[in-house]
C-alpha cells in the first residue's frame, strides 16, 4: 500500500489550494504511483497536510512509503518521483523536496480498523 504524504506551506495553500486543485493533484499523484509502482487495486493512500514549513527553501515536501519489491528499483522510483514533481509544479506552481522510502515486507505492519 503506497502511502504519499504531501506537506504544503500554509501561505502557498492559502494562495493556490482549491477543491479543484486538490482533486487534480490527487489524481495526478495517484496516476504517477499506479504507473510506476503498480500497487494492488485501491491500495494507494494520499494525505495532504497544510502546515508551517520550517525547512530550507521548498514550500512543499513529500514522503512516499511503499513496499520494497524487485520491480521497484531506483530507476522506477526516480521516474515516479519525477512525475510527482511535475504534478506538484503543474498544480501548485512550486518546487518540492521529495523523499521515497522502501519498506521491507518482512517488517511491515498495518491495520485498517473500521467502526460499524
Amino acid at each position: 500500500m503506497p502511502s504519499l504524504t504531501l506537506h504544503v506551506d500554509k501561505t502557498l495553500a492559502d494562495e493556490r489550494l482549491t477543491p479543484e486543485t486538490i482533486r487534480g493533484l490527487g489524481h495526478d499523484l495517484e496516476a504517477a504511483v499506479l504507473c510506476h509502482l503498480k500497487p494492488a487495486s485501491k491500495a494507494f493512500q494520499f494525505d495532504l497536510i497544510v502546515c508551517e514549513i520550517c525547512g530550507p527553501t521548498y514550500p512543499v515536501s513529500m514522503s512516499l512509503h511503499f513496499r520494497a519489491t524487485e520491480a521497484r528499483g531506483e530507476p522506477v522510483v526516480m521516474a515516479c518521483l519525477q512525475q510527482i514533481a511535475t504534478a506538484i509544479a503543474d498544480h501548485l506552481g512550486a518546487g518540492a523536496r521529495l523523499r521515497a522510502f522502501a519498506v521491507d515486507q518482512s517488517s511491515l505492519f498495518s491495520l485498517d480498523h473500521k467502526i460499524s
